[in-house]
């Protein structure tokens, strides 16, 4: 364990040298159940990376769409992903997109705006409970699933012209069977892939890890783990070619994301 200022913090595997990615690291995670009242994770037990998550997105999904709450980042970078999307593949006005890992609907809900057929899902049922009650108060028409990207790539092979895996593959026990998974939802005249995610390198465990999480508290402890993130080229060999690659960074005075050349952190791009 590493002590800072008094905090307790998980150490990295290694800060300084990034060995090459073993999958099986994948297979085990610490399981952490989220108080969002005290914006603290506790640790629970170890198990797999799947229900680890569905038990920190369902603690309390009621905060998905409140402001100042513990997913007011992601709301934050909601006009950059828009705008990135909108870059690559042009008007998504009658595409049919999925939303993998689509949360609460933070970015489901602005692309139904733009007229997308958007699909969204998520293993989390207390998200897409979430999700599902937003978009009727917004009167947006949005298929929420509860449901793995592998379960239901099994129905939905060649169904979709646009695959979205938004801050997720950083929190699936099998990043590889992940994106497989995605690309087999896409027809043969599609679009793509758009993912973003969090880079592996000091930086990013300086600046994801231990400022975002135990020193300005922005997102509870607990949400992310450094040795889970993904360099850009292990994404690249898992399959697939970057079209477009494009850092994001954020001003932790004003709290806004804008676009970067600078990778080492949180980075979008798009896959095919």
């Amino acid at each position: 364990m590493l002590y800072l200022y008094g905090l307790t913090m998980p150490e990295p595997y290694s800060v300084i040298s990034t060995p090459h990615l073993n999958v099986s690291a994948f297979n085990k995670v610490t399981y952490y159940k989220l108080d969002f009242h005290t914006n603290r994770a506790y640790i629970m037990s170890s198990t797999h990376a799947i229900p680890a998550q569905i038990e920190l997105f369902d603690s309390d999904a009621s905060f998905w769409w409140n402001a100042g709450g513990p997913f007011d980042l992601l709301h934050a970078m909601n006009p950059l992903r828009i705008s990135f999307i909108t870059d690559c593949t042009g008007d998504v006005r009658d595409l049919r997109v999925l939303d993998v890992g689509c949360g609460g609907g933070i970015l489901s809900e602005p692309l139904a705006r733009l007229g997308a057929k958007v699909t969204g899902i998520d293993a989390s049922l207390g998200a897409i409970t979430a999700a599902r009650a937003h978009s009727e108060t917004m009167g947006l028409s949005i298929n929420y699933q509860q449901t793995t990207i592998e379960e239901f790539s099994q129905s939905s092979r060649g169904g979709f012209d646009l695959v979205i895996a938004s801050e997720i593959i950083e929190h699936v026990p099998d990043p590889a069977s992940f994106l497989a998974a995605c690309k087999q939802c896409l027809s043969v005249d599609n679009k793509g892939v758009i993912l973003s995610t969090i880079n592996r390198t000091p930086k990013s465990y300086l600046g994801a890890i231990l400022g975002a999480e135990y020193i300005l508290r922005w997102v509870p402890r607990g949400t992310h783990e450094w040795n889970r993130f993904l360099k850009p080229s292990e994404i690249a060999e898992m399959g697939g070619t970057w079209k477009e690659l494009r850092g994001l960074s954020l001003n932790p005075c004003t709290r806004q994301w804008s676009f970067s050349k600078d990778l080492a952190i949180n980075y979008i791009g798009w896959l095919k």
